[in-house]
Protein backbone atom coordinates (compact mmCIF):
# COMPACT_ATOMS: atom_id res chain seq x y z
CA UNK A 1 0.00 0.00 0.00
CA UNK A 2 1.48 3.11 -1.24
CA UNK A 3 2.21 6.04 1.60
CA UNK A 4 3.98 8.74 -0.33
CA UNK A 5 5.13 9.77 -3.31
CA UNK A 6 8.67 11.07 -4.87
CA UNK A 7 8.30 14.71 -5.09
CA UNK A 8 12.12 15.71 -4.99
CA UNK A 9 15.62 15.01 -4.25
CA UNK A 10 18.69 16.60 -1.98
CA UNK A 11 20.87 14.21 -3.95
CA UNK A 12 21.49 10.73 -5.60
CA UNK A 13 20.60 8.79 -2.77
CA UNK A 14 18.55 11.84 -0.62
CA UNK A 15 14.92 12.09 -1.93
CA UNK A 16 11.82 13.92 -0.71
CA UNK A 17 8.04 11.83 -0.59
CA UNK A 18 5.14 13.50 0.50
CA UNK A 19 2.71 11.54 2.67
CA UNK A 20 -0.59 10.19 0.89
CA UNK A 21 -2.01 11.09 4.15
CA UNK A 22 -0.56 11.96 6.89
CA UNK A 23 -3.01 9.76 8.94
CA UNK A 24 -2.77 6.28 9.51
CA UNK A 25 -6.28 4.49 9.32
CA UNK A 26 -6.54 4.02 12.69
CA UNK A 27 -6.69 7.80 13.09
CA UNK A 28 -3.00 8.28 14.88
CA UNK A 29 -0.05 9.01 13.36
CA UNK A 30 1.90 6.64 11.30
CA UNK A 31 5.36 5.90 13.09
CA UNK A 32 7.64 6.66 10.21
CA UNK A 33 11.47 7.75 11.41
CA UNK A 34 13.44 4.57 11.04
CA UNK A 35 11.03 2.66 8.65
CA UNK A 36 12.35 0.69 5.99
CA UNK A 37 10.50 1.82 2.75
CA UNK A 38 10.42 0.02 -0.49
CA UNK A 39 10.41 1.84 -4.38
CA UNK A 40 9.62 0.00 -6.89
CA UNK A 41 12.34 -0.40 -9.71
CA UNK A 42 13.08 -2.16 -12.96
CA UNK A 43 15.09 -4.47 -11.28
CA UNK A 44 13.23 -5.43 -7.67
CA UNK A 45 12.61 -2.10 -5.14
CA UNK A 46 15.34 0.56 -3.63
CA UNK A 47 14.95 0.23 0.33
CA UNK A 48 14.97 3.34 2.11
CA UNK A 49 14.84 4.50 5.38
CA UNK A 50 12.97 7.37 6.40
CA UNK A 51 15.32 9.69 8.28
CA UNK A 52 13.10 13.34 8.56
CA UNK A 53 9.82 14.34 8.33
CA UNK A 54 8.55 18.21 7.64
CA UNK A 55 5.07 19.37 8.46
CA UNK A 56 4.02 21.90 5.42
CA UNK A 57 1.32 24.26 5.94
CA UNK A 58 0.27 26.60 2.84
CA UNK A 59 -1.72 28.75 5.08
CA UNK A 60 1.63 29.89 6.74
CA UNK A 61 4.27 29.71 4.06
CA UNK A 62 4.50 33.24 3.52
CA UNK A 63 4.66 36.33 5.99
CA UNK A 64 5.57 38.56 3.34
CA UNK A 65 3.21 41.14 1.90
CA UNK A 66 0.88 39.73 -0.50
CA UNK A 67 0.82 41.05 -4.33
CA UNK A 68 -2.23 39.57 -4.94
CA UNK A 69 -5.56 39.23 -2.70
CA UNK A 70 -6.03 35.80 -1.44
CA UNK A 71 -8.59 34.30 -4.28
CA UNK A 72 -6.05 34.83 -7.00
CA UNK A 73 -3.49 33.12 -4.92
CA UNK A 74 -5.51 30.27 -4.33
CA UNK A 75 -6.07 29.55 -7.98
CA UNK A 76 -2.39 28.70 -8.86
CA UNK A 77 -0.47 25.78 -8.78
CA UNK A 78 -2.37 22.31 -8.44
CA UNK A 79 -4.93 21.07 -5.77
CA UNK A 80 -2.79 19.00 -3.96
CA UNK A 81 0.02 21.30 -3.30
CA UNK A 82 -1.92 23.43 -1.15
CA UNK A 83 -3.23 21.35 1.54
CA UNK A 84 -1.04 20.64 4.69
CA UNK A 85 0.63 17.75 4.82
CA UNK A 86 4.06 15.73 5.44
CA UNK A 87 7.22 15.30 3.69
CA UNK A 88 9.29 12.59 4.29
CA UNK A 89 13.53 12.29 3.68
CA UNK A 90 14.09 9.15 2.74
CA UNK A 91 17.98 7.94 2.70
CA UNK A 92 18.28 5.26 -0.64
CA UNK A 93 20.38 2.09 0.96
CA UNK A 94 20.32 -0.31 -1.80
CA UNK A 95 18.24 -2.64 -3.12
CA UNK A 96 16.02 -6.04 -2.92
CA UNK A 97 15.64 -8.52 -5.28
CA UNK A 98 12.62 -10.29 -7.09
CA UNK A 99 14.25 -13.61 -5.11
CA UNK A 100 14.83 -11.41 -2.09
CA UNK A 101 18.31 -10.88 -2.09
CA UNK A 102 18.97 -7.81 -0.83
CA UNK A 103 22.41 -5.64 -2.15
CA UNK A 104 23.44 -2.99 0.30
CA UNK A 105 25.12 -0.47 -2.97
CA UNK A 106 24.58 2.81 -4.66
CA UNK A 107 21.34 2.88 -7.28
CA UNK A 108 22.39 3.48 -10.28
CA UNK A 109 19.27 5.09 -11.39
CA UNK A 110 17.38 7.87 -10.52
CA UNK A 111 14.23 7.47 -9.22
CA UNK A 112 11.31 9.39 -10.67
CA UNK A 113 9.35 12.02 -9.30
CA UNK A 114 5.80 10.38 -8.88
CA UNK A 115 7.34 7.08 -8.32
CA UNK A 116 4.85 5.50 -4.82
CA UNK A 117 6.89 4.91 -1.70
CA UNK A 118 5.30 1.54 0.53
CA UNK A 119 6.72 0.96 4.23
CA UNK A 120 9.06 -2.62 3.45
CA UNK A 121 7.23 -5.70 5.02
CA UNK A 122 9.29 -6.89 8.19
CA UNK A 123 10.30 -10.18 6.31
CA UNK A 124 11.57 -8.34 3.16
CA UNK A 125 13.53 -5.93 6.03
CA UNK A 126 14.92 -9.06 7.32
CA UNK A 127 15.98 -10.55 4.09
CA UNK A 128 17.67 -7.03 2.99
CA UNK A 129 19.94 -7.47 6.20
CA UNK A 130 21.08 -10.77 5.05
CA UNK A 131 18.66 -12.71 8.01
CA UNK A 132 17.23 -14.83 9.28
CA UNK A 133 20.27 -17.24 7.67
CA UNK A 134 23.48 -15.58 8.18
CA UNK A 135 25.32 -12.73 9.56
CA UNK A 136 23.53 -8.83 9.83
CA UNK A 137 24.71 -6.71 6.80
CA UNK A 138 24.93 -3.23 7.90
CA UNK A 139 26.78 -2.28 4.10
CA UNK A 140 25.12 1.21 4.08
CA UNK A 141 25.98 2.67 7.18
CA UNK A 142 28.62 5.09 6.36
CA UNK A 143 25.51 6.56 4.15
CA UNK A 144 23.17 6.81 6.92
CA UNK A 145 25.80 8.81 9.18
CA UNK A 146 26.81 11.16 6.74
CA UNK A 147 23.19 11.93 4.49
CA UNK A 148 21.10 12.41 7.96
CA UNK A 149 22.89 14.42 9.62
CA UNK A 150 21.95 15.24 13.54
CA UNK A 151 19.79 11.92 13.21
CA UNK A 152 22.52 9.50 12.26
CA UNK A 153 22.61 8.08 15.86
CA UNK A 154 19.19 7.82 16.49
CA UNK A 155 18.57 5.97 12.79
CA UNK A 156 21.24 3.39 13.90
CA UNK A 157 19.87 2.86 16.95
CA UNK A 158 16.56 2.11 16.00
CA UNK A 159 17.99 -0.29 13.23
CA UNK A 160 19.77 -2.37 16.06
CA UNK A 161 17.10 -2.44 18.27
CA UNK A 162 14.95 -3.57 15.08
CA UNK A 163 17.46 -6.32 14.44
CA UNK A 164 18.32 -7.36 17.59
CA UNK A 165 15.37 -9.79 18.62
CA UNK A 166 16.65 -11.53 15.31
CA UNK A 167 20.02 -12.28 16.19
CA UNK A 168 22.16 -15.14 17.61
CA UNK A 169 23.97 -13.72 21.02
CA UNK A 170 27.11 -13.31 19.38
CA UNK A 171 26.13 -11.05 16.54
CA UNK A 172 24.22 -9.31 18.98
CA UNK A 173 27.00 -8.41 21.05
CA UNK A 174 28.64 -7.23 17.45
CA UNK A 175 25.46 -4.41 16.93
CA UNK A 176 25.64 -3.55 20.86
CA UNK A 177 29.40 -2.63 20.63
CA UNK A 178 28.04 -0.69 17.54
CA UNK A 179 25.24 1.14 19.48
CA UNK A 180 27.67 1.60 22.02
CA UNK A 181 30.58 3.03 20.12
CA UNK A 182 27.71 5.41 18.45
CA UNK A 183 26.71 6.43 21.88
CA UNK A 184 30.39 6.75 23.18
CA UNK A 185 30.89 9.34 19.95
CA UNK A 186 27.92 11.21 20.46
CA UNK A 187 28.70 11.87 24.40
CA UNK A 188 32.53 13.12 23.54
CA UNK A 189 31.75 14.85 20.29
CA UNK A 190 29.06 16.55 22.28
CA UNK A 191 31.40 18.16 25.01
CA UNK A 192 33.85 19.17 22.38
CA UNK A 193 31.63 21.21 20.75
Amino acid sequence: MSIARIVGSNSHIDYVARMASPESESGGQPPVFGRFVAIPSTDGRFVGIIYDSRLINPEFGGFGPRLQPKPALEDFGTGSDKRTGVLIGVIILGTLSETGHGEHSLPRHVIPAGTEVEFLEDEDVLRFHGLPDGEPMLGYYSRIVSNSGQFAIPLIESVIEMLEPQLNHGAAARLSVLRDSLNWQATIGGTNH
